[in-house]
């Protein structure tokens, strides 16, 4: 049995974010075709297509805007 090993990182965007983000992990090689078809099933219930038609990825810079502006909004209405 082989193992695959996946890394990746958060980019270098110290502008906007003074953090780097690094992971990983390990997948044996038999679950490799199961993990692949069920990221694409996984894709397709949350987006309802494929990002890669649009040449475009998730950035989490974008997604912690989107929390942190949604949490400062409901906590300046809990203020009032």
């Amino acid at each position: 049995m082989a193992w695959l090993l996946f890394m990746d990182e958060s980019g270098h965007s110290h502008k906007e974010l003074p953090y780097e983000v690094r992971g990983g992990f390990a997948l044996a090689d038999t679950h490799l075709w199961p993990f692949v078809q069920d990221i694409l099933r996984l894709e397709l219930s949350c987006f309802g297509t494929r990002l890669a038609e649009y040449k475009s990825e998730i950035k989490g810079m974008n997604c912690c805007r989107k929390i942190a502006s949604s949490t400062r909004d409901r906590c300046q209405r809990l203020r009032r």
